[in-house]
This record gives C-alpha cells, sequence and structure tokens, in this order.
C-alpha cells in the first residue's frame, strides 16, 4: 500500500491531478475510499518498463489549505527481480503557479523490494537407532551399517529463493568417543 498526503499550501487549485509514475512489475489494484475523497485514476501504460496512472483529486476545485490523505492498493508481480522499485509522484492543477513553488509538487520514492521466502529442511534418516560405544568384549571385526540420510527443502513462500545455500553437518565422532562414527560414502543431488 502507498500512503500518500496532499496538501494545498497555496491558493484554491482548479482542477487538482495527481500523477503517479511506476516500473511495470507494479499492478494498480484500487483508492481506498475513492469515492468519499473524490478519486478517480486511469492508468496508461506509456511503454513496457513503466506505467503511468493519472488521477483527478476534489471536484472541480481543491481548496486553499485543504489536505486528503490518499491511499493507493498496490501489488508486485510475483515474478519480480529482488531490487528498489522508484515510484515518481507530482501534482498539478490547471490554474497558474508561479515556477519558483514548483519545487514541493513532486516526490520520487525508492521502495526496496525483497524476496518473500519461506524454506524448510525436513531430514530422515534410515536405520533409524544403532548401538554405539564400547562393547565387552571388544570384537576382532569392525561391523559397518550403512545408513541413509535424506534431507528434503521446501520453499512455500510466495517468491523464488534464488541463490539459495543449504548446510547440513553430520557428526563425525560422538564425545567421549574417540572412535570415527561415520563415513561419507557417496551423495547425491536432486532438484
Amino acid at each position: 500500500m502507498l500512503n500518500t498526503t496532499l496538501v494545498n499550501a497555496g491558493d484554491d487549485a482548479f482542477l487538482p491531478r495527481l500523477r503517479l509514475r511506476f516500473p511495470s512489475n507494479l499492478h494498480y489494484i484500487k483508492v481506498l475510499d475513492a469515492e468519499e475523497k473524490y478519486v478517480s485514476c486511469d492508468i496508461s501504460e506509456e511503454n513496457k518498463t513503466i506505467v503511468g496512472m493519472d488521477c483527478s483529486v476534489g471536484n472541480l476545485y481543491f481548496s486553499s489549505g485543504a489536505k486528503v490523505n490518499i491511499s493507493f492498493l498496490l501489488d508486485v508481480n510475483q515474478s519480480s527481480s529482488a531490487g528498489d522499485i522508484s515510484i515518481s509522484i507530482n501534482t498539478s492543477g490547471d490554474n497558474y503557479e508561479n515556477e519558483d513553488l514548483l519545487h514541493d509538487n513532486s516526490a520520487t520514492l525508492m521502495l526496496p523490494l525483497r524476496y518473500g521466502v519461506d524454506v524448510s529442511v525436513h531430514g530422515f534418516v534410515t536405520p533409524t537407532s544403532f548401538v554405539f560405544g564400547d562393547q565387552e568384549p571388544t570384537p576382532v571385526d569392525c561391523y559397518t551399517e550403512t545408513f541413509n540420510y535424506t534431507y528434503k527443502v521446501v520453499n512455500i513462500g510466495p517468491s523464488k529463493s534464488l541463490n539459495t545455500e543449504v548446510e547440513i553437518d553430520i557428526p563425525k565422532i560422538l564425545s567421549p568417543y574417540p572412535y570415527r562414527l561415520l563415513h561419507i560414502a557417496d551423495f547425491q543431488v536432486s532438484v
């Protein structure tokens, strides 16, 4: 949601307009309470990367000292890449305005776009238990057992989990025993 406040610090403004420009990976949904605030917006796509939105604010004029809060409901395309999104806002009217007073009629916002991920790791091992430790009498032959560890990495978030690294530690020994517990013979990765 983009919350804006439009303030008329000068004379009455005739046919006030608010113009927004934002990248095409943002989608305009609606203006909240548009009827109560007399806000009407038209979408115009300027090119394939920039979307323009022209809004009329109020009836025919916006009186001196008037203030209105306008909330734009926007959505981000789920295939968007992370980075900064630039939104430009400009306001104008049909009456004459001194050139020296136009500096506060526009603003540019840089909004950080981050990934929405929810990554979890689930692990399984077979067999589920084994006997370990000193046994009397000590056997001459070493008994080996093969274990199968399976890990599943799942992202249930709304965005792609790009450049994700998973580190899984498997102990080689268990204290206080000096014996080597595991030796990784093979591993496989599938996507």
